[in-house]
């Protein structure tokens, strides 16, 4: 919703840092309503490397109840690192609309 600077790819999903420094980084996901899957998993992943495990199981086998899972992390990034959301199994079974996001910022820059 808000892209300052164009850091973010809305195409890719992808963010590019431009600027060295400490970040915050978040991802909600929800596994939509009337999917018949039993769980989804995903990475919050930096420069392509898995370093945060985002998981959903519900209680019942192929609930078709949509949940919500997300993860946070705070990362040490240099120009040109990338970070997404990715390699996520059942992803087809995730809503893409307004419930889910992924969103970011600089904490402090490297002096």
């Amino acid at each position: 919703m808000y892209n300052e600077g164009g850091d973010y790819n809305p195409a890719t999903g992808v963010y590019t840092a431009r600027v060295p420094g400490f970040y915050w980084f978040s991802a909600t996901l929800v596994k939509g309503l009337g999917t018949n899957v039993d769980w989804v998993t995903c990475y919050l992943r930096v420069n392509s490397i898995d370093k945060l495990f985002l998981y959903t199981d519900p209680m019942s086998e192929n609930d078709r109840d949509g949940y919500s899972f997300t993860g946070s992390a705070a990362f040490r990034l240099q120009v040109g690192d990338r970070v997404q959301v990715g390699r996520c199994s059942n992803g087809q079974s995730i809503d893409n609309g307004q419930a889910t996001h992924f969103s970011g910022f600089l904490i402090k820059p490297d002096l």
